[in-house]
């Protein structure tokens, strides 16, 4: 299998640039290289340094490499910094994939998009399926939904091909640590305060990066995917916060032989401006597809843990 993979410098798109790889595929990463990026693997398959908003160059690029399908990761994703300004998150989020329509309109290659489960904004009483409306809450997750409409509206308009899926929280190594995990560990090895929002009751599902690229490319060769449709991906493994952080400190613990307190690490700080307090999504109709057994939460923070205190 021939891929292209955006954003093969992210923390998803790294991991699933490692697993295409690894299982015998002809992968060209085609990232930015922003602050975020990690350039470790970018020497594991081809590489091209190329923001996807240069339209022209996206196009040659694909028209020269012709591959199977495009898998689009690219994306700014960090919540915080779409609240303190979103302008970035416009442009990489909503023009970026419109400049990848366009691209895959032109040459006529499968998209796989990869969006988010939070488009869909908070749950309360029962999952959402992908049929729900999206109600995004915060500008991040508005520019994903602004992505995913555009990509329907090209179906519609152009019957262009495309797959979009939508990931819980990741995790694993290498993931910049601006995230929660990352961030939290950083905090324990440099002995500093790790800010907890509000209460930390906000509830997450978590996911293995390893297991979401997985499935990506399980869906692309699987005979049984429904193109021009959405699956949701996760591991259904939820948490609250607090929860979450209590077993990355207990998880540091028993593997370095330590005896930290969770309360001399954490601080509690002011909660996030329209903070959403859980997230839940049905993966019913990625299971009519796939039969796969998820990384177990223990199993996966223990090599998150690992992998960050080296």
């Amino acid at each position: 299998m021939k891929v292209i993979i955006t954003g093969g410098a992210g923390f998803i798109g790294g991991h699933a640039v490692k697993h295409f790889v690894e299982h015998g595929d002809n992968v060209l990463n085609i990232d930015k290289l922003t602050y975020a990026s990690n350039k470790d693997l970018l020497d594991i398959s081809d590489f091209v340094q190329l923001d996807i908003c240069d339209r022209e160059h996206l196009v040659a690029e694909i028209r020269n490499f012709n591959p199977d399908f495009l898998v689009h990761f690219a994306a700014e994703t960090h919540v915080d910094n779409s609240i303190n300004s979103s302008k970035e998150f416009v442009r990489t989020n909503v023009e970026g994939v419109l400049s990848v329509l366009d691209a895959c309109k032109s040459t006529g290659v499968k998209l796989c998009h990869v969006s988010t489960d939070e488009v869909y904004g908070p749950a309360n009483d029962r999952p959402y399926t992908e049929e729900d409306k999206l109600d995004p809450k915060n500008p991040y997750s508005a520019t994903k939904a602004a992505g995913d409409m555009m990509i329907q509206a090209y179906r519609n308009t152009y019957n262009l091909q495309y797959l979009t899926v939508r990931p819980s929280n990741n995790y694993g190594p290498k993931q910049h640590n601006e995230k929660f995990i990352p961030k939290l560990l950083d905090c324990i090895k440099n002995k500093k305060k790790f800010p907890l929002y509000g209460s930390g009751n906000q509830e997450r599902e978590w996911t293995f990066v390893v297991d979401t690229a997985s499935c990506i490319r399980n869906l692309l060769l699987s005979k049984n995917t429904s193109w021009n449709s959405v699956y949701n991906i996760s591991s259904n493994i939820s948490f609250t916060n607090l929860e979450t952080a209590h077993l990355v400190v207990q998880t540091f613990n028993k593997i370095f032989d330590v005896c930290i307190d969770v309360k001399d690490v954490l601080q509690p700080a002011q909660d996030r401006p329209g903070h959403d307090k859980k997230y839940w999504i049905s993966t019913d109709k990625l299971k009519s597809v796939l039969e796969f057994q998820y990384t177990s939460f223990h199993e996966g923070l223990e090599k998150t843990v690992l992998s960050y205190v080296k």
